[in-house]
């Protein structure tokens, strides 16, 4: 901001800064994993559901919900012991 303001003050009468961040990115990073692994864990019986829901048909986890966390956490250690190469940027 204090750039752009010293750049074009003809554009910039005042400044508001909204937020600051954390210069720590490990901090960060921590509390956004933190954050992002209570939500998970809160949706998660709705994903359960979804992921043994009949009308998916070949495309589903397990028979029942209760079985999906076992498959999933399966899933999860076997890309932890043998990653697997991504196309995505």
């Amino acid at each position: 901001a204090a750039v752009y303001a010293q750049l074009h003050p003809e554009r910039t009468a005042r400044v508001v800064l909204d937020s600051s961040g954390d210069p720590d990115p490990a901090r960060v990073e921590r509390g956004w994993l933190a954050n992002m692994a209570r939500g998970a864990e809160d949706r998660f019986p709705d994903f359960a559901a979804w992921a043994a829901d009949p009308a998916r048909g070949a495309e589903r986890l397990a028979e029942r919900p209760a079985q999906v966390r076992t498959r999933v956490l399966a899933l999860a250690a076997q890309l932890d012991a043998h990653p697997r190469a991504t196309t995505t940027p």
